[in-house]
């Protein structure tokens, strides 16, 4: 509701930066909810290509900057964004360095595209999908919450950039980075359960992961019967945590 009355003052007052101000702080101060909403703020879609938003479209600027203001906070938003927003980012970047905030990670993007081409080259890519996926299953072995993110976060950046520079292995980092984000899910709930937090704060991202896992098995044909069983696994402590 909040969101809404914001975005309908950019039709009726002339100051846009002040409303855009406004929405910076709301990213800023609630992340973890933006997290939840992001898809549906930016019009992505899981399957299909999204289509690129006029960034003259003063609504969606503003839920833009919103989106980018909470991206520092949760870094893993990154890695969900088209790649329209990027470059939206560093246009905002610079009309408005006072209300969009430096994202650290976009703001390296082209370095480690670099060092990703490099490591292709000398590495087969099949290895590189295969050490990542690893990585991911060595995750919830990590003791802190906070480490097990940060590790997240690099497969996610890893992912990302083995989608992008190499085709013939794309389908299987896409699967990767699906993977990660669910169990990013089911991480942050579990926490938020064993420390007696607010589950309703949740119930929109639950709601989206489950769907996320649907469609990761429509998307993905001949997963294992391994990928299989821990999907429906989250799925039902999901639903469980819902209840």
């Amino acid at each position: 509701m909040c969101v809404k009355a914001l975005l309908a003052c950019l039709q009726r007052f002339p100051n846009k930066e002040q409303v855009y101000s406004c929405m910076a702080v709301i990213g800023r101060n609630h992340a973890v909810q933006v997290q939840a909403i992001m898809r549906s703020l930016l019009g992505i879609n899981l399957i299909f290509h999204t289509r690129e938003t006029s960034i003259e479209d003063q609504e969606y600027v503003g839920r833009l900057v919103m989106v980018l203001n909470a991206a520092p906070i949760q870094p893993s938003l990154v890695f969900f964004m088209p790649e329209f927003v990027h470059r939206h980012y560093r246009l905002l970047r610079n009309s408005y360095p006072d209300i969009v905030r430096e994202i650290r990670v976009l703001d390296e993007e082209k370095e480690i595209g670099k060092t990703a081409m490099d490591e292709y080259s000398m590495e087969k890519a099949e290895e590189v999908v295969m050490s990542t996926y690893r990585r991911l299953c060595n995750v919830p072995s990590t003791a802190l919450h906070s480490d097990r993110n940060i590790k997240r976060d690099d497969i996610f950046r890893d992912t990302s950039a083995i989608s992008l520079y190499n085709s013939t292995v794309s389908g299987a980092a896409r699967l990767i980075f699906c993977l990660g984000e669910v169990s990013s899910t089911v991480n942050s709930v579990s926490e938020t359960v064993l420390r007696g937090g607010e589950i309703i704060n949740m119930k929109q991202l639950i709601a989206q992961s489950i769907d996320d896992m649907k469609s990761v098995e429509h998307q993905f044909s001949r997963i294992s019967l391994e990928i299989h069983t821990y999907l429906v696994y989250c799925r039902v402590l999901l639903r469980l945590a819902w209840i």
